[in-house]
């Protein structure tokens, strides 16, 4: 229900309104239904303390801010990605002992390593 902030003259906007502007500049309904539900649980304040005089230039900035999150969530993601795309795999014992009985000369080269009382085997990375 629109109404004035707490002893102010500013008007306090309804969720309509945050939808139907966010919708001139592209702004997905769950993003101005998130900001709209964020400030209206904060009373409609800045860190600060102080009030938003101007909900829609916070609207912008929020959907700015959201870009940006989402690009630095992405490039995270694709990190991650890479850099579990470049771990070795290990192999238990059993597989260690066929490595051996196939190609004996070839099995020399087998690294080792004991994790949490538990020996795993891989084959050098080859660069």
């Amino acid at each position: 229900m629109s109404g004035y902030l707490a002893g102010t003259n500013i008007l306090r906007p309804v969720l309509h309104e945050i939808v139907n502007y966010g919708a001139m500049f592209e702004i997905s309904k769950e993003q101005c239904e998130q900001f709209y539900w964020h400030y209206e649980s904060v009373d409609w304040t800045l860190p600060n303390g102080s009030l938003i005089r101007n909900w829609k230039a916070k609207l912008q900035q929020w959907k700015l801010q959201n870009k940006i999150y989402d690009k630095q969530a992405k490039e995270r993601d694709e990190k991650l990605a890479k850099s579990k795309a470049k771990e070795p795999e290990w192999h238990d014992y059993r597989w260690y002992q066929e490595q051996v009985l196939e190609n004996p000369k070839k099995a020399r080269a087998i690294v080792s390593e004991k994790v949490g009382g538990v020996v795993r085997f891989r084959y050098p990375e080859v660069v």
